[in-house]
């Protein structure tokens, strides 16, 4: 009996042709995938100039030093790492392999990105392809999620790669999966989707939902034997929990976004009216959608309103009789993929993001082509038609400028500000991609403009009093750090920043204090035992100097300018050889070290090795050390 269920499956979904037909359909195929490859690979190869962002992108790639090495040990030690307060272990890997052979080039990694979602759009044509005979769906489907303007900041933004990998395993689970169910319960193809589903999760914890579409593919299919389906989805679930547990774990540091019931009830619904409102008519886009400010306790009107959301599909499901499997499949796969970020929403500022529906919003591709498909069919054919290419058109439109948003810090933060022109984040934010850049001035406009809209905001005071030392307005800058500590007692980064400031205004014992604090605040960050150790050495506490010094390299081993200083101060105590070697060690970081080249060749020259001294009097002249020429040529002519 078993036996003939899985061949009625088989049947209805792989109909007979003949050896023409097959021929056509293959063709078919091929061109409609040409075609989808092409249009993808055109519309996203605008982000292929684009540079990295400040949003994030720091903390996966620019300043990871998890992605610096491939290899057997750095690997554990990726397996073993939160990143960000997230677990996935696959994802930095892939970010690894990308910095081996592109550096801090972000073309590469962009083009990576575009590639991963284009083999996704072709995964996704290909699970239709089996679910489906009708080549307009599975087209209209695929294209709509290869070119939708919400899915720009899952392939352009560098951060999001945990989007577009965690997508590519969790779809080729769902395509064996597919294949499980329609090719007679193979078990190979069970233990593939296994596989690709814990990959997909090491990608991203999100992939989670899988266990729940699992079951929607055993309803679309119609699958009775409900014991057995339900027991091939315990390890799934099993897989779903523990790593729910570990991504808890990994934001178990942050504080998290926890709303009274009802008002997290009424976020939800507004929540999923948005994305719906969004997938047909996406405009206003914003990479930072904060959430609402309560006036006397009370949400906005709107998310009172976007309740009737719920009547609204109970409604569609009563109407729906004809497509009611598919109504039910696509609005399931839209809920499943994304409840859990409903559930408990992220840590951070922001509720709503675009990444969120990459995956959810095949359901709801799914869904239009099949009512695209089906009026197609009916009297209203061209009509239907010329909505449908019309939208497709506005949809390739809107992704091919949207793209343009993330081309930089500055436009991203400035395309924020048009969306939200009071958010505090978006000005801090592009404050400091205009202090990397290099414009001060614009930079303390903006942090200026995020402290009229919340005087409270201790980043921003602290991030405009590093402005403010670089125009070497010392005073002003000593200010808005101590204005920062008032508000924020604990703010390592204010505490590092005046420390230094003081140091430059002379007052050295206030610059010791305030590093001694940011050391308690922060005792793993190299720069403080570094910056500590140089007021040290200049006040003559030696010794006390080269234990700094000591901590900064146990930190950094790679902090060619601890050596190089440690060298000084154990030159200062008459430990010549061991002072030799520090020189050394720092030459061998940074071969261009003109002081380090200086400073041993004083060394050698006091112990009578002229010629070696001479020799880095030398190099240290070429690497533009002009108090070394000065040696050379009254030492060494």
């Amino acid at each position: 009996m078993k036996n003939k269920k899985n061949k009625e499956i088989k049947k209805s979904n792989l109909p007979k042709h003949n050896l023409r037909e097959k021929h056509a359909i293959f063709n078919t195929h091929i061109l409609l995938l040409f075609f989808l490859i092409i249009i993808t690979f055109i519309i996203f190869s605008g982000a292929l100039n684009h540079e990295f962002t400040n949003w994030d992108d720091n903390h996966y790639v620019t300043h990871n030093a998890l992605i610096r090495e491939i290899g057997v040990e750095n690997t554990v030690k990726i397996f073993k790492s939160f990143v960000h307060s997230h677990y996935h272990p696959l994802t930095i890997l892939s970010l690894a392999v990308d910095y081996h052979f592109w550096g801090l080039n972000p073309k590469g990694y962009i083009i990576v990105n575009i590639l991963l979602h284009i083999c996704n759009v072709v995964l996704v044509y290909f699970i239709l392809k089996l679910m489906t005979t009708k080549h307009l769906v599975v087209f209209g489907a695929a294209l709509i999620f290869a070119i939708h303007p919400m899915k720009v900041e899952s392939v352009v933004w560098i951060t999001e790669r945990k989007d577009v990998l965690y997508a590519f395993f969790y779809l080729l689970a769902l395509y064996s999966y597919v294949k499980y169910v329609t090719t007679g319960f193979v078990k190979k193809y069970y233990f593939i989707t296994l596989l690709m589903f814990i990959l997909s999760l090491l990608s991203k914890a999100l992939a989670a939902s899988l266990p729940l579409v699992l079951l929607l593919f055993d309803y679309y299919y119609a699958r009775k034997n409900y014991r057995k389906l339900i027991i091939e989805k315990i390890p799934f679930f099993l897989l779903s929990l523990l790593f729910g547990i570990v991504a808890m774990l990994a934001q178990s540091g942050e504080t998290p976004n926890n709303h009274p019931f009802l008002v997290h009830l009424f976020l939800i619904s507004y929540t999923l009216v948005f994305y719906v409102i969004k997938f047909f008519v996406p405009l206003f886009q914003s990479v930072l959608i904060e959430f609402p400010e309560k006036t006397s306790m009370l949400l906005p009107l709107k998310y009172y309103l976007s309740f009737l959301f719920f009547p609204l599909l109970i409604y569609l499901f009563y109407k729906l009789k004809n497509h009611r499997r598919q109504f039910i499949f696509c609005v399931g796969f839209f809920l499943s993929t994304i409840i859990l970020i409903l559930i408990k929403f992220p840590v951070g500022p922001a509720y709503i993001a675009e990444r969120y529906t990459y995956m959810p919003y095949l359901g709801l591709s799914f869904l239009i082509s099949i009512f695209i498909n089906h009026f197609y069919n009916s009297s209203y054919r061209k009509l239907v038609l010329i909505i449908f290419v019309a939208w497709l058109m506005f949809l390739s439109f809107r992704t091919y400028n949207h793209i343009k948003v993330w081309e930089n810090s500055e436009s991203l933060w400035t395309n924020v500000l048009k969306c939200n022109p009071k958010s505090v984040i978006a000005f801090n934010n592009r404050g400091d991609a205009r202090y990397e850049k290099g414009d001060f001035a614009g930079a303390i406009k903006d942090y200026s403009k995020a402290l009229e809209i919340n005087a409270k905001a201790a980043g921003a005071y602290n991030n405009r009093g590093n402005a403010k030392k670089q125009i070497n307005n010392l005073a002003a800058a000593l200010l808005d750090y101590n204005k920062a500590i008032e508000i924020d007692s604990v703010y390592f980064d204010a505490y590092y920043n005046r420390a230094i400031t003081k140091d430059l205004l002379g007052d050295t014992m206030g610059a010791l204090a305030d590093f001694d604090k940011a050391i308690i605040l922060n005792p793993d960050y190299a720069d403080t035992y570094y910056n500590r150790a140089n007021i040290k050495f200049k006040i003559g506490q030696i010794k006390e100097a080269i234990k700094d010094y000591d901590k900064t390299i146990e930190i950094n081993p790679k902090q060619a300018d601890a050596y190089c200083n440690r060298g000084g101060a154990k030159y200062k105590l008459k430990d010549f050889i061991n002072a030799e070697k520090d020189y050394n060690t720092a030459i061998k970081l940074n071969p261009s070290y003109a002081n380090a080249y200086n400073n041993r060749a004083v060394l050698r020259f006091e112990q009578g090795d002229i010629y070696n001294a001479c020799l880095d009097w030398q190099q240290s002249t070429k690497n533009g050390n002009t108090t070394a020429q000065q040696l050379f040529e009254s030492n060494c002519k």
